[in-house]
């Protein structure tokens, strides 16, 4: 899978060494994700027709700092830092402190992430 991307899964009830397919991650938030892909409707099982497209899409994990999006928290984060305090847009890497807005606030904590790159 390429992060970004959609992929679809087709395989149900399937096992490899012993293990069935199964999808697991976690959701934004970082609550976990687990599921066995079955064909057939069991007891407390999950159940994913065969028919239903199950589609999936696997994200990059947020680096805090990292706000040019180039893969580096670096002194080339500072610039585009400062625009995303001056839009007023949210961006995750942007949210230096976590708190869910992207403001002055997170100043102090970009610094502090920024000197121990």
């Amino acid at each position: 899978m390429v992060p970004g991307e959609a992929f679809t899964i087709n395989d149900r009830d399937v096992t490899f060494d012993h293990r069935h397919v199964i999808l697991s991650g976690s959701f934004d938030n970082g609550d976990p994700l687990y599921f066995r892909l079955n064909a057939f409707l069991y007891i407390d099982r999950y159940y994913f027709d065969p028919n239903a497209t199950l589609t999936v899409t696997l994200v990059s994990p947020v680096v805090l700092g990292d706000v040019n999006l180039d893969g580096l928290v670096t002194f080339a984060d500072i610039p585009s830092f400062i625009a995303v305090l001056q839009s007023g847009e949210f961006q995750a890497e942007a949210d230096c402190n976590q708190d869910d807005i992207v403001n002055f606030a997170d100043i102090h904590a970009f610094i502090q992430i920024l000197l121990a790159s």
